[in-house]
């Protein structure tokens, strides 16, 4: 029994007028035959070439457009990692267009305040570029706290800094990694004035505040902040503000949450401003930290004789 015919051969016979392969064409017609087998082979290596090569134009624009989006999550890592860590940055970059969409959620965060005391009178008479120089070096030092435990930058407020725990990564122990936050601040700030004597003057006063708060990007398309708002915030920089130089004053919620890897004092009452009724805080006096250790002695309700904040 003869090979059945190859579909390409018997579809070029069957344009011959041959249906039946036992009958072969007329030996003048073998020319013609041949000649159009020949071109549809042809035809046939032009096709697979023009595919060949139209993939791989496309792999080729793929590879291209892939470079150029690794350039672009490059510079967006670059900027990102001003204001979070690389875990946190990565995080956004893996998601852009939702994390980085105006708008914001509801989220449980602590907020971290703190501000430098006694800077109206260090700074007076100084020249302004002698200021923002001081001013750099001590938040160049402060600002790696932040990022080490993982918190969020937000701003910048003249002398002072505000950032937030819980956003837009959250930990369980988001209030102990700003409490610690805050604890290495003071520790590089009252290294920063042994090292340099010119700034023994300058301290810094915390406030650390738990609660809900609005986090997203507030602005523009063209400009926004990534910020948390809300009566947290508020109250984290209210609490920041009864705080002497180099305490650490914490909301009752912060203290609940760090209570068993924190040593805190009652302070007296305070009366924050924007709340109605006296809120009890708490004074840092102690923590341990790997290879660090802060320690302060509690203050007094009657020996509260600095003034707050500038």
């Amino acid at each position: 029994m003869s090979e059945p015919l190859h579909p390409l051969l018997a579809r070029q016979l069957k344009k011959f007028g041959v249906t039946d392969v036992q009958q072969l064409p007329d030996p003048a017609s073998w020319p013609k035959l041949l000649e159009r087998l020949n071109r549809s082979y042809i035809e046939s290596d032009n096709d697979r070439y023009t595919l060949e090569r139209s993939l791989s134009l496309s792999s080729e624009e793929m590879q291209e457009l892939h470079k150029k989006l690794e350039r672009q999550n490059k510079v967006m890592h670059q900027i990102l990692t001003r204001y979070v860590n690389d875990e946190v940055a990565n995080e956004i970059l893996s998601n852009p267009e939702e994390k980085l969409r105006l708008g914001g959620d509801t989220r449980l965060v602590t907020v971290l305040f703190a501000d430098i005391r006694n800077y109206t009178g260090f700074s007076k008479s100084k020249d302004a570029r002698l200021i923002i120089n001081v001013l750099n070096t001590i938040f160049q030092r402060l600002v790696p706290e932040i990022f080490e435990e993982r918190g969020t930058f937000d701003k910048f407020l003249g002398d002072a800094i505000m950032c937030f725990f819980g956003a837009p990564t959250s930990h369980s122990d988001d209030a102990l990694r700003a409490v610690r936050s805050a604890a290495k601040m003071q520790i590089a700030m009252q290294q920063l004035r042994i090292d340099d004597p010119s700034l023994e003057a300058i301290e810094f006063g915390v406030g650390v505040f738990t609660g809900y708060a609005v986090v997203g990007n507030l602005g523009s398309d063209q400009i926004m902040n990534y910020t948390c708002v809300g009566d947290t915030p508020n109250s984290a920089k209210r609490l920041q503000e009864n705080a002497k130089g180099g305490q650490i004053l914490i909301c009752p919620a912060t203290y609940e949450a760090v209570l068993d890897d924190v040593d805190a004092a009652p302070t007296e009452m305070l009366h924050l401003k924007g709340r109605k009724a006296p809120m009890l805080a708490y004074e840092v006096t102690a923590i341990e930290m790997p290879g660090l250790s802060y320690a302060r002695l509690a203050t007094s309700p009657d020996r509260r004789t600095e003034s707050p904040a500038d």
